[in-house]
């Protein structure tokens, strides 16, 4: 990225939870410097490119570009995620592990004879590796990648291609009991600095009470089974829908933090350190 003809450019660091666009009323400039000053109030900080026209300083109009998001506490991640879940990066952000997100497009359908187990911890696998080689050199920090299914008897329930679909599966799961497996996948150095893959697999059940087709339906209209495997999210409105779970509530969310955390160890983040 360069600066336009005729521009000084000025970079700095802005404290914001918001957007580029709405940074620019918290601006102050000191005409005889340009120096952008804001205050670090947030937990999370943005790089601001300025670009200013140097001869008209008196009648400034800066144009600023976001350049990345990273972590008050860090200026690199604890690791990259090769995921575009909301979720998944959630639950890691809540372990306090600073994510940077390669999401990767995996073609996500199931071999010949290839069980529900393996399907799940291949693709996972799979994403971890593509979101390396998307880094293109070994990051200093290791790749994750996760997926999850939903289970009944040996058919694996994806995400929703459509409504009609959605509501088939819910009424699939209605009144009876079906597992969510979810595997978790690092790719990368481990803590004696070889190059090093591991998977781990978690494995709920899940019992849901009987919907009816008007509880379906309405469902199906607040829009949050569209991206979701199995059509549901436990975390949402469909909680009201289970009855009881047996396993892992985060795997059931698509990312199980108690394997996560485990795999993590061995590439050496350490999410609970002795201070």
């Amino acid at each position: 990225m360069s600066a336009p003809a005729n521009t000084t450019m000025h970079q700095s660091w802005c404290g914001s939870r918001m957007h580029c666009g709405a940074i620019v009323p918290q601006l102050r400039w000191a005409r005889n410097l340009g120096v952008l000053m804001t205050a670090a109030t947030a937990d999370v900080r943005e790089r601001v490119v300025v670009y200013y026209n140097v001869t008209h300083l008196h009648s400034i109009s800066p144009k600023i570009i976001v350049e990345k998001t990273v972590s008050l506490y860090s200026n690199s991640p604890t690791l990259y995620l090769a995921s575009s879940s909301p979720r998944r990066r959630e639950l890691l952000s809540q372990l306090g592990l600073v994510v940077e997100r390669v999401p990767q497009d995996v073609e996500e359908s199931r071999l010949a004879n290839e069980s529900p187990e393996s399907f799940v911890q291949r693709l996972a696998l799979e994403k971890a590796r593509a979101g390396l080689a998307t880094l293109g050199v070994r990051p200093p920090r290791p790749v994750l990648g996760a997926d999850t299914a939903v289970v009944l008897g040996e058919q694996t329930l994806g995400k929703p291609v459509n409504r009609e679909h959605a509501l088939a599966m819910l009424q699939q799961l209605s009144g009876g009991e079906h597992r969510v497996l979810s595997a978790v996948a690092v790719v990368g150095r481990d803590d004696l600095g070889q190059d090093r893959e591991a998977v781990r697999l978690s494995e709920s059940r899940v019992c849901f009470r009987a919907l009816t087709s008007a509880e379906c339906e309405a469902y199906w209209a607040t829009g949050e089974p569209v991206d979701k495997a199995g059509g549901y999210a436990i975390q949402g409105l469909a909680a009201l829908f289970v009855e009881r779970i047996e396993g892992s509530y985060s795997g059931v969310m698509g990312l199980p933090l108690f394997e996560t955390g485990e795999l993590l160890q061995q590439f050496s983040i350490q999410i609970l350190r002795h201070q």
